[in-house]
């Protein structure tokens, strides 16, 4: 069944959610958070934009036109209905299409930034519930089509966002290299000081020169509560 659900604390934002299905989850918060959109980029494309929920809080602060793609028709459905009860139409294109070729049609070499949140379970994560399992396995996208394809769609110099988990850290450095994504940024974030990072946030440029900052680490909770910057991930404080 489908519910119409506040996106945390970020006011004049509303998402369609289909509980059966995959919700949006501390991953997209973050990913929405980390991604950047200069004033000079004029194509910004998300692969697997699932319910939509990454372009709904990109486009509280930036004005370009977004695209977001999704093979799944049900994550698509429900975008486009939060795109109409949020009046981001004009703004905000949902199409549904397999991001394995999907340069084909949308363009070679003609997008500023790219930002994705990957399944990243292993193929053996199989539920019950087809959809589920294809949002959070890689039974549709593994990270090396997340890579191949970025590599085609991104302009010179043009920027990938992306949430992984730190385990697969070696991989994503093997395929960013394969495709000419250097990776140029990681940020860990750690629960809190006492326990190790499970989630990174980076940035990857295509056809980048070599060197990689790994920047201050982004802590979630501290002295019992949540730490200022976590509090604006959540929408909770304004810039």
């Amino acid at each position: 069944m489908n519910s119409l659900d506040d996106i945390v604390g970020f006011k004049k934002r509303k998402i369609y959610q289909n509980r059966d299905f995959f919700c949006f989850s501390l991953d997209s918060l973050l990913l929405a958070y980390y991604t950047e959109i200069k004033k000079n980029d004029e194509r910004i494309l998300e692969l697997g934009v699932g319910n939509g929920v990454n372009l709904l809080i990109l486009s509280k602060k930036h004005k370009q036109k977004m695209i977001g793609i999704d093979i799944q028709k049900e994550s698509v459905d429900l975008a486009k209905k939060s795109l109409k009860y949020n009046k981001l139409e004009k703004q905000i294109e949902i199409k549904e299409m397999d991001i394995k070729g999907c340069y084909k049609k949308l363009g070679n070499d003609c997008f500023d930034v790219i930002l994705c949140n990957p399944p990243y379970f292993s193929k053996e994560s199989i539920t019950k519930n087809k959809v589920k399992t294809n949002a959070k396995s890689e039974q549709l996208l593994s990270l090396d089509d997340v890579f191949r394809e970025s590599s085609k769609l991104l302009k010179n110099g043009g920027r990938l966002y992306m949430v992984y988990p730190v385990t697969n850290l070696e991989d994503v450095l093997e395929s960013s290299r394969k495709y000419n994504l250097g990776v140029k940024n990681i940020r860990y974030v750690y629960y809190n000081k006492e326990r190790s990072a499970k989630i990174m946030l980076f940035k990857a440029c295509k056809n980048a020169k070599k060197g990689l900052i790994v920047e201050k680490p982004l802590i979630l909770f501290e002295n019992g509560g949540k730490t200022p910057e976590y509090r604006k991930i959540m929408g909770e404080e304004d810039d």
